[in-house]
């Protein structure tokens, strides 16, 4: 529990905004689930497919969130928050929007024949 609470001398404020970050995103994904594949008899795989790409991406951007906001209270509190990481975190949306939209149009003009029908 350490690991996800952060320290031993958390609040439990902090503790129950976890577990409620945690319950609405499973409670989210459940559902988003159950309208993704629950109108087809069959089990459509590309769809599947779809939903875990999609997870692995929030995943990786819940992992990034938290990385960061570690690093900017350590960064903070010892006084060395530069402007260069400032500028980072204000563009680091865009930059990730970018090059995905990037590299669908890329794929889009380029090499369609490997997109998905």
């Amino acid at each position: 529990m350490k690991w996800v609470c952060g320290s031993p001398n958390n609040s439990s404020a902090t503790t129950h905004k976890l577990i409620a970050n945690f319950l609405a995103s499973s409670i989210a994904g459940a559902v988003g689930l159950q309208l993704l594949i629950g109108g087809y008899p069959e089990a459509p795989a590309g769809r599947t497919l779809d939903l875990t790409l999609w997870t692995a991406t929030r995943a990786l951007d819940v992992l990034t969130g938290e990385l960061w906001s570690r690093w900017k209270k350590q960064r903070l509190e010892s006084g060395s928050w530069s402007r260069s990481e400032d500028e980072i975190e204000k563009l680091a949306d865009a930059m990730v929007f970018s090059v995905a939209a990037g590299t669908v149009m890329f794929s889009w003009f380029y090499i369609p024949e490997k997109l998905p029908r």
